[in-house]
């Protein structure tokens, strides 16, 4: 009964976690980072998406997550991590 609510509230937590990455990447300081999640934690799409059984905040977490990897993989010039922006995106398509 619980599964699928604590499986959507992870994957928000994920979100948060995701673009606080992002925005790090981006050479944000962690102040504005942080304010950046507490700002989608706040976010009333986020939130409905949460605690409705839906797969809309698990392809946003997809999306960043692909955006997190893609902006790694620039300034790494690793190529591991472009592969897991591509897999992260394809995630975010097929969900």
């Amino acid at each position: 009964h619980w599964g699928p609510v604590l499986f959507a509230v992870l994957v928000a937590c994920g979100c948060l976690a995701a673009t606080f990455v992002c925005a790090s990447e981006l050479g944000v300081r962690r102040e504005l980072a942080a304010t950046a999640a507490l700002a989608l934690a706040t976010c009333p799409i986020l939130l409905h998406s949460t605690f409705q059984p839906m797969s809309d905040a698990a392809c946003a977490l997809a999306a960043t997550l692909a955006v997190a990897c893609a902006l790694r993989a620039a300034r790494k010039d690793r190529p591991a991590w472009g592969a897991a922006a591509g897999a992260a995106l394809a995630a975010a398509v097929l969900l």
